[in-house]
């Protein structure tokens, strides 16, 4: 069988031509802030996602990871936290599962 893509995100259009999406300067902050909190709080990178994976289903929804980074002091809208899911939400499910956030992570 073979198959042809009609139409994908700007996120998986990145991944599949090899390159890394493309991130506006606000967006790349806050990924920084992101990265330094959790430094700050000393959680590992490999602790990383369970810390935002607050209700432990494998998946991180757009309240839990609004709740984390308020945690961390971070203060974005609630549509710019949806922002953050729907670009690296590979699946399409409008959650990010653990290698869709380390990509996020991986970004800057």
């Amino acid at each position: 069988y073979e198959f042809e893509i009609a139409g994908s995100d700007e996120y998986t259009a990145a991944l599949q031509s090899g390159e890394a999406p493309k991130l506006d300067m606000h967006k790349s902050l806050i990924l920084s802030q992101i990265k330094a909190e959790m430094r700050k709080i000393a959680i590992k990178p490999a602790d990383q996602f369970e810390y935002v994976d607050r209700k432990d289903d494998g998946v991180i929804s757009a309240d839990e990871l609004d709740t984390t980074l308020k945690n961390l002091g971070i203060r974005i809208s609630e549509a710019e936290v949806h922002e953050f899911i729907d670009l690296f939400d590979q699946d399409g499910d409008g959650a990010l599962d653990f290698e869709e956030f380390k990509g996020m992570l991986s970004v800057l």
